[in-house]
């Protein structure tokens, strides 16, 4: 089966493959027939939950992100030094990916955000194609001022994104201007079809309890899930075991987003953009050297979202059940961002594409 579309994501944490499962799902809604591929590292599991059952995924490596000893700590002279061993190899790798791409038949490479992908997608001759609210280059910057010699590595990475047809810039972004055509799209973010009262309900919130969802991506946050203090007045779900703490239900992770009373999480945009879409509180946790979780709080504070700082002391504390239940009573819902980002980048695929949705040639997305 030719496959049009193969999406390349990035492994790191799991934000990437989050928006970008929304894209290709939509893309499936409007072209029911079409073959796509994920290449990518991105927890298994988690693709595997958002994407059609179809959908292949071939766990390849595609970029290095940033190495975390955790959610909350980063390790740059490791992140570079990877990234500057991938460059070693990197006319093979390439090489390896386009020959890929063409037996898969590809027209389109999407991004998100690995450089790898687009060298391979240009030198297969696809129209090559990158989502995302920040570049690698962007985000390795500021480790330059400790670490001068791997200026290789962020130049390496611009150059090769100013090779992209397009860019689908999202909210929540940096400039991106390596990327010389940038099309800014709304919001993306998986939606909850359920009753946030019937939510609660499943997970057995009494009365005026309130529910806090715990979640820190794909790293985990260890301390949280050691000084776990069950409150009477408070239900947590989540955590380091996210998982498995959802007892057995119907429920979506999105559910519980929607109908959490707030998230307690790091700095991140999938999550951030799944409260936004919800109209949930944000009470985060600071994250060291990441360049991203810094704009993200002056993005919320921008939007006056309800959100609040959790110190990272109490978790090790074990003080942040008192500041949680502290910092609710200054937190309210908020009224729900539209979040339609992921149907445009997915008729914007199918035109690159040069194909019409539905599978008789009929647009069905209206």
């Amino acid at each position: 089966m030719e496959t049009p579309v193969v999406a390349y994501i990035s492994g790191h944490g799991l934000g990437h493959a989050a928006r970008c499962a929304e894209v290709l799902r939509s893309l499936r809604v409007l072209r029911p027939d079409l073959g796509i591929r994920v290449r990518s590292t991105a927890a298994p599991w988690f693709l595997r939950e958002r994407l059609p059952a179809d959908i292949v995924i071939d766990a390849v490596p595609t970029d290095v992100g940033v190495l975390q000893p955790d959610s909350f700590g980063a390790d740059p002279r490791g992140s570079l030094e990877a990234y500057a061993r991938l460059i070693e190899c990197w006319d093979v790798r390439v090489a390896e990916e386009a020959a890929e791409l063409e037996r898969f038949g590809a027209r389109v490479v999407l991004a998100d955000i690995p450089p790898l992908g687009i060298a391979a997608g240009r030198a297969a001759h696809c129209r090559t194609t990158a989502m995302g609210n920040f570049g690698w280059d962007w985000i390795y910057q500021p480790y330059l001022q400790d670490l001068p010699q791997f200026d290789t590595v962020v130049a390496h990475i611009t150059a090769i994104y100013e090779l992209t047809d397009e860019l689908f810039r999202l909210p929540l972004a940096e400039p991106m201007l390596a990327f010389p055509h940038r099309l800014d799209v709304p919001l993306i973010a998986r939606r909850s079809e359920r009753d946030p009262r019937e939510t609660r309900q499943v997970l057995g919130i009494r009365g005026s309890q309130r529910l806090v969802l715990l979640s820190f991506g794909g790293f985990g946050a260890g301390e949280i899930g050691r000084t776990l203090d069950p409150a009477d007045d408070i239900r947590f779900v989540g955590g380091e075991w996210e998982r498995a703490a959802f007892p057995p239900s119907p429920l979506s992770y999105t559910d519980v987003v929607a109908a959490a009373d707030a998230v307690v999480t790091k700095p991140g945009f999938s999550l951030f953009a799944e409260c936004l879409a919800h109209g949930t509180p944000i009470i985060f946790v600071p994250r060291a050297r990441f360049a991203e979780a810094d704009l993200l709080v002056e993005e919320l504070a921008r939007l006056r979202w309800p959100r609040a700082e959790l110190r990272r002391e109490s978790l090790v504390s074990g003080e942040w059940v008192r500041e949680v239940r502290s910092l609710l009573d200054t937190l309210s819902r908020a009224e729900p961002q539209s979040a339609t980002g992921a149907e445009l980048v997915a008729r914007r695929l199918l035109e690159a594409c040069q194909l019409p949705a539905g599978l008789d040639g009929s647009d069905k997305g209206d």
